[in-house]
């Protein structure tokens, strides 16, 4: 007999003990997501501060900053709980996020920026996902909306630039400051009109649809 419960004991001993189960915690997923958009969004900023940026690059840099502004601190009581549901989308966008932060680096390696600011469109998109099932109410425009406010931006800029030029006959120099915005001070105009633009968006589609 002692022999037979020794033999049990040395088996269960043997068996892999199983992790506990995972507490799903907010600031954790909630950190994890901005902390990745923050770095990400600082060295895209890096690499194009020394030049002028396309639209393309400061639309992919204020998508980024907009999806950021005012973000939540996680102990914030008027944020919801995901349900089980939402946490395995929000687990997916954890892995999204991780697989274009990849490719971010590889595209940093190579001196392609224009795919930098792809994959940072690509990661903030993840990231403002699992903000809205934090956030449920809070509105982002998209991408796109953004893209075109700031592309007839960049281009009254580029008409501002051009008549200096010609009144002047010189080569001009302008400062990153003029271009970019900052974390803590996005551009506010381009934000407030992109948002306008898709409240407009989304009124017409319910409309279209009612009828």
């Amino acid at each position: 007999m002692a022999n037979e419960s020794d033999n049990q004991s040395d088996h269960q001993r043997k068996q892999p003990i199983a992790p506990p189960p995972r507490v799903f915690d907010r600031s954790d997923m909630l950190m994890m997501a901005s902390e990745r958009l923050s770095q990400v969004r600082y060295v895209f900023f890096v690499q194009i501060e020394d030049g002028i940026p396309t639209a393309f690059q400061r639309a992919a840099l204020e998508y980024s900053d907009a999806v950021l502004m005012g973000w939540p601190d996680s102990d914030d009581r008027s944020l919801s709980i995901p349900t089980a549901d939402e946490q395995a989308v929000i687990k997916g966008c954890e892995q999204a996020i991780e697989r274009h932060l990849n490719d971010f680096r590889l595209a940093e390696r190579d001196d392609k920026t224009d795919d930098m600011g792809d994959k940072l469109i690509q990661i903030s998109d993840n990231v403002a996902q699992i903000r809205k099932f934090y956030q449920p109410g809070f509105l982002l425009p998209t991408f796109s909306e953004i893209k075109r406010v700031v592309s007839e931006e960049w281009d009254e800029d580029m008409d501002s630039v051009d008549s200096r030029v010609n009144d002047r006959e010189l080569g001009v120099t302008m400062s990153t400051d003029t271009w970019l915005s900052t974390p803590d001070n996005p551009s506010e105009d381009t934000l407030a009109r992109a948002t306008q633009e898709s409240i407009a968006n989304q009124d017409a589609g319910r409309e279209a649809q009612s009828e």
